[in-house]
């Protein structure tokens, strides 16, 4: 999973039809322009981007995500890692301070949070706690205390920072911006409650489920078989 698209998630399957009126909308851009937009329902989240096939359910709960493939009708489980690395952030000296009012963003009014790991400059957050005020974006911020990640204690500190920021959301705001070095990263612009989601948060019972592992041995075989 790219770091953009899991900023898009940080910033990871029931039941629910895809007419209903009752999910949450987030879009956001990142720093290339690229928009996602995010539904979140409940204990489910759908991600996708306007123009492109297949979509992504996350399912906040249990901290698993897949991405669903419409025209080849599979969902492939991705694999978020495991939940050693909040523990190894949690011994680095990761920090974020709080530098006062920020920007109004989206609508909502934000702080900006300067982070550090290990005494080095990470970047900037700029958390809103009335972006929270929504209960699908609470849920979506709580679960990203227990959310799996694939850092490890080899990781920059600057990596293992930005994980030890994740679990701060739920207490300081959700990130409407994130920022680098090198520029903007992430961007909320727009929050739309009582949304309607363009599908089902739900992956179709006839609908194939494969690993990631799966789809790289079927890669693999493939290749295989056109170089005899």
């Amino acid at each position: 999973m790219t770091n953009g698209l899991r900023r898009s998630i940080l910033f990871l399957l029931c039941t629910l039809p895809g007419g209903a009126l009752a999910a949450t909308l987030i879009e956001s851009r990142d720093g290339s322009g690229e928009l996602t937009q995010m539904w979140i329902e409940g204990d489910m989240a759908r991600f996708q981007q306007p123009g492109k096939e297949g979509h992504m359910l996350m399912d906040l709960r249990h901290g698993r995500l897949y991405g669903v493939d419409d025209v080849r009708k599979q969902a492939m489980e991705i694999d978020l890692g495991n939940s050693t690395a909040q523990t190894e952030a949690g011994k680095l000296d990761a920090r974020l301070e709080d530098k006062g009012a920020g920007p109004e963003i989206a609508g909502y009014p934000t702080r900006r949070y300067l982070l550090t790991g290990a005494g080095e400059a990470c970047g900037e957050y700029f958390l809103s706690k009335r972006a929270l005020e929504h209960k699908d974006i609470r849920r979506m911020a709580d679960s990203f205390r227990n959310m799996p990640t694939d850092a490890d204690a080899s990781d920059a500190a600057c990596d293992l920072a930005e994980h030890y920021a994740v679990t701060r959301f739920p207490e300081l705001g959700f990130p409407m911006r994130q920022v680098s070095s090198e520029g903007v990263q992430h961007e909320v612009v727009r929050i739309q409650a009582n949304a309607k989601a363009p599908g089902s948060f739900s992956i179709p019972a006839d609908y194939r489920r494969i690993t990631m592992q799966q789809m790289m041995e079927e890669m693999l075989r493939q290749q295989q078989n056109l170089g005899r």
